[in-house]
């Protein structure tokens, strides 16, 4: 079974629209719609933002649905040069707002967690290139925060993008060891003087693409 989660409508609704044979089950307040797209077993869920209802959107696909592959779909802000309507793929996962260094131990890190996440995306990466696409790899930072400022960015990893979800699936999948992938389109850039306009004017767009997207990559799982 394949887990999907997006933050917010527009990055589910084209895969909810193309679910066959649909289901809707509703477990606490969030309601998960079960089928099938590309001959594949898919549940989807809107997690709503931030980085608790991600965490248990993934653990309610995990022990629930029983998912072996969760996909993180949606929109984020880029680090220059990345430009907006660009295609990430996220191979490392850092929290930005998690600072227990008093106690030695890395910022980002929980404290007896991993200091970050890692995913091998391969198959991701060659769904892409069957597709012709464009993409960009790196680390996402996660917090409850929208960064406009890289000051705000406290870590030293160097970052493609932040957003405000997909660490804390791939947090949860390392516990129940399930394959994890997180796709991004750039809804704006990080900094730069049009940021919020771009990201008014393009969050419904890039939600819509990386949703299609994801759609189209589900072939090739």
């Amino acid at each position: 079974m394949i887990g999907i989660i997006g933050a917010l409508p527009y990055e589910v609704n084209t895969l909810i629209e193309n679910l066959d044979n649909k289901e809707e089950k509703e477990i606490g307040t969030l309601n998960f719609y079960k089928g099938i797209i590309h001959s594949k077993d898919v549940v989807v869920v809107k997690s709503k933002v931030g980085k608790v209802n991600a965490a248990i959107a993934t653990t309610i696909l995990a022990l629930v649905y029983k998912c072996d592959i969760i996909i993180s779909t949606g929109i984020a802000g880029g680090v220059k040069p990345l430009k907006t309507k660009d295609v990430v793929l996220i191979n490392k996962f850092i929290y930005g707002d998690v600072d227990a260094s008093l106690f030695g131990y890395s910022f980002g890190q929980v404290p007896d967690e991993e200091p970050y996440f890692l995913t091998n995306p391969k198959a991701i990466e060659l769904a892409c290139r069957k597709l012709n696409l464009n993409y960009h790899l790196g680390t996402a930072l996660t917090q409850d925060k929208f960064i406009t400022q890289m000051k705000d960015v406290k870590i030293k990893d160097p970052i493609i993008v932040t957003e405000m979800e997909s660490t804390a699936i791939a947090h949860v999948c390392d516990h129940f060891k399930i394959a994890c992938y997180a796709i991004r389109f750039v809804s704006d850039v990080i900094q730069s003087n049009s940021q919020i306009n771009n990201y008014n004017k393009f969050e419904e767009e890039a939600s819509i693409l990386s949703a299609s997207l994801t759609m189209n990559i589900i072939n090739y799982l």
